[in-house]
């Protein structure tokens, strides 16, 4: 939505795109929602002329679609963050992905908060005459998860080398945003759709 043209938006759409198939191809399926769900946001989703433009290969007076390759990439993105079947896809490939990985951390959330909400603490046993005793496989459940989410943990990236320079950056940039509301950033969409109009008039 910070790009100066549409231009630079149909190139800056097809960069998130490569940096959300790196961080599936690495496995870090944290980050890689993170891109998704920006991407599918409706403020960005709706500028239908960054996604299916790629000046890249502009010349004269045409232009070539968005390049197939980062098409089927989304598709697949999509495909990985389906909400079919409790995020089936999602959940199957945590199973099968090799370590190190960073899962979505969501979904242990969103599991968390089903045991607690769905099971009470305790339950009444028949054998000691109703006398309510703590619900130990509520207990065993949650434990169950967190021991998941702990596995995790247990093996670093050593691969990648820690750049604190571009963790300043990034951290300076989050905090910007923080600022930003969900009203001003729909407001930006709309003026940049309405600029990517003109643009494209312009041009063609």
């Amino acid at each position: 939505l910070q790009e100066k043209n549409l231009k630079d938006r149909g190139r800056a759409v097809k960069r998130i795109i490569k940096m959300g198939e790196h961080f599936r191809i690495t496995r870090n399926f944290n980050s890689l929602c993170a891109v998704f769900s920006a991407l599918n946001s409706a403020a960005v989703h709706r500028l239908k002329l960054a996604w299916e433009v790629n000046f890249k290969y502009f010349l004269f007076y045409y232009y070539y679609y968005f390049p197939e390759k980062q098409k089927q990439q989304f598709e697949q993105f999509k495909i990985v963050f389906s909400r079919d079947f409790n995020h089936r896809n999602l959940r199957q490939l945590f199973r099968n992905a090799a370590a190190p990985s960073i899962p979505h951390i969501g979904i242990f959330l969103q599991d968390l908060v089903f045991i607690d909400d769905g099971h009470e603490n305790t339950k009444e046993v028949e054998n000691l005459g109703g006398r309510k005793m703590v619900n130990f496989s509520k207990s065993q459940r949650m434990a169950d998860r967190i021991k998941n989410i702990q596995m995790y943990q247990q093996h670093p990236y050593t691969e990648i080398q820690e750049n604190e320079v571009v963790q300043r950056i990034l951290l300076e940039e989050f905090s910007k945003l923080k600022e930003i509301t969900e009203d001003q950033i729909w407001d930006m969409s709309t003026e940049v759709k309405r600029a990517d109009e003109r643009d494209k008039a312009r041009i063609f």
